[in-house]
């Protein structure tokens, strides 16, 4: 997770969550007129999951050196900004599944659900506030979403 990266920032969200900043070990390049060349990690640690769950991270390049902070209002999530005036929110989600790398589906909370589309993040209308347990990627194509009590939905996209 942190292998050829250095931790450079931290922060604690409000469930427990910690967020590591970290950023590529390069000795080929210039640490400040090369900043952007340098890949960008943001790690997530997971303390209430076990195994490989606990972990999760996502990896950045052609960003400026970056800071990273967390928020509670109005949502709960991490921002990470870059010197270039770009700020990046990430909701971390319990659950998460994809078809592809460039279709990833998360939800969490009450009817909390989103998808990345490889390379933007958006909320998926979801018809429910039940809290979401579980999403499975069918080989039929579907997303299956598990809430509350055993109730499962079925759709993918806005379906």
């Amino acid at each position: 997770m942190f292998k050829g990266y250095y931790i450079n920032g931290v922060a604690v969200k409000d469930n427990g969550f910690i967020c590591f900043l970290a950023k590529e070990i390069r000795d080929d390049l210039d640490p400040v007129l090369d900043e952007e060349l340098y890949k960008k990690r943001l790690v997530v640690y997971h303390h209430n999951e076990h195994g490989d769950e606990q972990w999760g991270n996502v990896t950045r390049s052609g960003r400026g050196a970056m800071c990273i902070a967390t928020i509670t209002r109005p949502l709960s999530q991490v921002n990470v900004a870059d010197m270039n005036g770009y700020i990046y929110f990430y909701r971390w989600f319990r659950i998460y599944r994809w078809f592809f790398r460039k279709e990833i589906y998360a939800g969490g909370g009450k009817g909390d659900l989103w998808q990345f589309n490889g390379e933007t993040w958006r909320q998926v209308f979801f018809s429910s506030d039940m809290p979401l347990e579980s999403v499975c990627c069918g080989q039929d194509g579907f997303v299956y979403i598990g809430a509350q009590c055993g109730t499962v939905f079925k759709g993918r996209n806005d379906e």
